[in-house]
């Protein structure tokens, strides 16, 4: 605790004044010292998921908030630590939602069941004209016409990498490198590296190596698989 903190509680009842002048200079270095030691303080973050997912056995996590950023992290840190191995959800609020309202399970139990069918006498007919229409055959081409062949091309993990960090950077494909890294491309910005390396989790899964944000674009794909 800060000592200029400890001295103002020590003397409590005597800093407690009704002097406005006296309440507002308090206010001031109380705001002032809580926060400098805020900032400096360490936050904990390993020895607070050993405590929720190791003495507590918290197996469902769910970060609400704008962006996955402290779920991103959360698994991260799943992967590197004494808790590796264990089985824990962590979910965010607006990602996951289906997940988290359990809304296929909901749509699984609430579907239709043969019951429900209607009876064969009550079954809409089909006028005999849409019958014709629909077994009408398409018209054949002319002799030497050859169809064009569609490809499918496979989609490569490079292609999945890019696109979603292009589409978090707001900018198009071209003028996103895949030879620059998460890291270099956010341009210091820690919160939208984050979302982006949070996002390949919830893509990709465990295939995310550790440090994802500090490898080009392609190495990271590859790295991948």
């Amino acid at each position: 605790m800060s000592p200029v903190v400890a001295g103002i509680l020590d003397d409590w009842p005597d800093s407690a004044t009704d002097d406005y002048d006296n309440i507002a200079r308090l206010a001031a270095t109380l705001l002032v010292e809580l926060l400098a030691y805020q900032f400096a303080s360490p936050v904990q973050w390993i020895d607070t998921l050993d405590l929720v997912f190791g003495k507590f056995g918290v197996r469902r996590l769910v970060e609400v908030g704008a962006s996955p950023v402290l779920s991103g992290i959360a698994v991260k840190t799943l992967r590197s630590n004494t808790l590796h191995g264990k089985h824990v959800d962590v979910l965010h609020i607006e990602r996951d939602r289906d997940a988290i309202y359990y809304a296929q399970q909901r749509q699984e139990v609430s579907g239709p069941t043969p019951n429900t069918l209607p009876a064969p006498s009550e079954q809409p007919t089909v006028p005999a004209a849409a019958t014709m229409a629909e077994c009408v055959l398409p018209a054949a081409q002319p002799p030497g016409t050859v169809a064009a062949t569609l490809v499918d091309a496979p989609l490569q993990t490079l292609d999945v990498v890019h696109a979603l960090v292009a589409h978090k950077l707001k900018c198009p494909l071209a003028d996103v490198s895949a030879l620059k890294s998460i890291k270099a491309l956010v341009g210091g910005k820690s919160t939208l590296q984050n979302e982006i390396v949070g996002d390949l989790h919830k893509e990709f899964g465990s295939k995310v190596p550790d440090k994802a944000e500090e490898l080009s674009l392609e190495d990271l794909a590859a790295a991948i698989g």
